[in-house]
């Protein structure tokens, strides 16, 4: 659909050059875009100070192996909390979930004690499961949700995950995570250096 006539002119070049518009240029802080060289391989050049260049099959393999080995980590479903700006709204939801979570402990220990039936737990427990889901949602933020949808973040299978998406969910995922940016060629010439490719995490 992207590719069909009548589509603004364009978006054909960004779906096909998976960072175009997204990598920044480190000398003059534009952003790169992809093009074909004389050899067919695919290349990211700054098309404002044409100081920056890095070869497709260079930088996007990197990117690929950073995005996942970020959202394998144990904190990586933290990533789908907003920031919450009122300090006063923030610690209400931190202190109403300390609660609920004491409440899940209290009726696990009852349980055990033989105060409650197991169905009596069920059902408190499941009221205060929704409760805890609510204040969660609260927290959480809408779009991150969407553009994380699906991937099994915090855990190993997210690496197979992130190598099946399509170009354009990896660029909203990459965006969503990190500011690329490609530093010029230095002192190590034609030799290719991965440092010349630094993510600022946001």
């Amino acid at each position: 659909m992207l590719d069909a006539p009548g589509r603004a002119p364009g978006r054909k070049s960004v779906r096909r050059h998976l960072l175009t518009g997204l990598a920044g240029c480190g000398k003059c802080g534009n952003h790169l875009a992809g093009s074909y060289r004389t050899d067919g391989q695919v290349v990211y050049v700054c098309k404002a100070c044409h100081g920056v260049a890095i070869l497709a099959d260079n930088i996007e393999p990197i990117l690929y192996h950073i995005v996942a080995e970020r959202l394998a980590m144990p904190d990586a479903v933290d990533l789908l909390r907003r920031e919450i700006h009122d300090a006063a709204e923030a610690e209400t939801i931190r202190l109403e979930l300390e609660t609920l979570y004491g409440e899940l402990d209290r009726l696990a220990v009852e349980r055990a004690e033989g105060l409650l039936t197991a169905r009596q737990v069920k059902i408190s427990t499941d009221i205060v499961n929704a409760k805890i889901t609510k204040l969660q949602a609260r927290q959480q933020d809408q779009e991150r949700l969407r553009v994380f949808d699906g991937i099994p973040l915090g855990t190993p299978q997210v690496a197979g995950m992130i190598a099946e998406l399509s170009p354009d969910r990896f660029r909203a995922v990459l965006d969503v995570l990190a500011e690329v940016v490609v530093q010029p060629v230095g002192k190590s010439g034609r030799i290719f250096n991965p440092e010349r490719v630094q993510v600022n995490w946001r």
